[in-house]
């Protein structure tokens, strides 16, 4: 299956990069899909790297990928993120799990 999200770029058959609207400081973690966009809400605050280092473990266990995997490109201090995934299967993975989120929200 192609991947075809506007918040997701395919660098290479083994990098994408993941465009994410982090909401710190929430009531609880969750990744959702609103419109053309990927947000994650975190409980953590934003100071300090908190909520970074808190994002890089979340996506890590959402994606089931080691957190090694995860870097951020750019936006360490914006809400918004550009997050490099690197995997050698990282376009079935993200690809599978995107889809489980966008099916679980129908």
């Amino acid at each position: 299956m192609p991947l075809s999200y506007p918040f997701l770029s395919v660098i290479s058959s083994s990098e994408v990069i993941l465009t994410v609207i982090v909401h710190p400081r929430s009531h609880r973690k969750i990744a959702v899909i609103h419109s053309d966009s990927f947000h994650v809400y975190l409980v953590e605050p934003p100071e300090h790297g908190k909520a970074n280092k808190a994002l890089l473990k979340f996506l890590s266990k959402t994606f089931h990928l080691p957190s090694s995997s995860f870097s951020i490109v750019s936006g360490a201090t914006s809400k918004v993120k550009r997050i490099s995934i690197t995997h050698p299967d990282v376009l079935d993975v993200v690809s599978s799990v995107l889809q489980q989120l966008y099916e679980s929200q129908s």
